[in-house]
């Protein structure tokens, strides 16, 4: 956030590409959020979890790192609810 102080979006990305070192865990960053997301939007789908796109949302602008363990909270509790009603 203290970056953005300074600066805008415009140059955090620009800084996100300055060197080899920067592109790569961009990029890594990047592809995991995509399949994260993906995961996250079929899990959804097949358990009925609602407010999917509440998650990606907040995996896009906030941080993939606090959205995706949230999911998963959510996802682990429909699936023990789910198995209670199976028993």
């Amino acid at each position: 956030m203290q970056f953005f102080r300074n600066a805008g979006l415009l140059d955090f990305v620009k800084e996100s590409s300055a060197n080899l070192a920067a592109k790569s865990v961009s990029l890594d960053l990047l592809i995991a959020t995509v399949a994260g997301s993906t995961w996250m939007y079929a899990e959804s789908q097949r358990l009925d979890i609602s407010f999917v796109g509440l998650y990606i949302l907040l995996g896009v602008l906030v941080s993939f790192s606090c959205a995706f363990p949230l999911f998963l909270f959510v996802w682990q509790s429909k699936l023990e609810k789910s198995s209670e009603v199976s028993s």
